[in-house]
């Protein structure tokens, strides 16, 4: 019948609500029409269609993954969706631009911030670890604000957060 619930990003039929970054591929086979699809969506100004595109065309890997890298098509596919308010796509750019120089750094900040706004968990956590380390993109270390996004982010499941947590707690800081 139709495709597989891995078909989508999010491994959950949907696009962003799951774990985004860590879904297998699907079949062979099914590439082509999902790539069809997913730009066909994309071309009509969908967020989701557009992230759904960068993730399949960029082999299913997406920063935060580690050795992912965004360059291309994937890229400004990435950017048109965090432009467009995607909180997923949002952080996937963050982290992409981590790499750069202090000109990226501002800029990854900026995205963290916009999907952290948003209630996304990853994106509370990589903006917490920045802001608690501070320094990165300009940001002074706030052990309170770190605090307060790693619990934002631990509240909705996600790990790094309860780990960044754990070691605020461990260090002495932000209780």
């Amino acid at each position: 019948a139709g495709a597989p619930a891995a078909a989508s990003p999010d491994g959950a039929g949907g696009f962003g609500g799951g774990d985004e970054f860590d879904t297998p591929l699907t079949p062979v086979h099914e590439s082509a029409r999902l790539e069809s699809m997913y730009r066909e969506a994309a071309a009509g100004g969908s967020a989701d269609g557009q992230f759904a595109l960068a993730h399949l065309l960029n082999g299913g890997r997406l920063p935060p993954l580690e050795g992912a890298t965004l360059e291309g098509e994937p890229l400004a596919l990435v950017r048109a969706a965090a432009e467009a308010g995607h909180a997923p796509a949002a952080h996937a750019l963050g982290c992409a631009l981590r790499a750069g120089g202090p000109k990226e750094a501002k800029e990854a900040v900026k995205w963290w911030e916009a999907a952290a706004a948003a209630g996304h968990a990853p994106a509370q956590a990589a903006l917490a670890q920045a802001v608690a380390e501070g320094g990165y993109g300009g940001l002074k270390a706030d052990a309170a604000r770190a605090r307060s996004l790693y619990e934002a982010a631990a509240a909705r499941g996600e790990a790094a957060a309860m780990i960044g947590l754990g070691d605020l707690h461990y260090g002495g800081r932000g209780c």
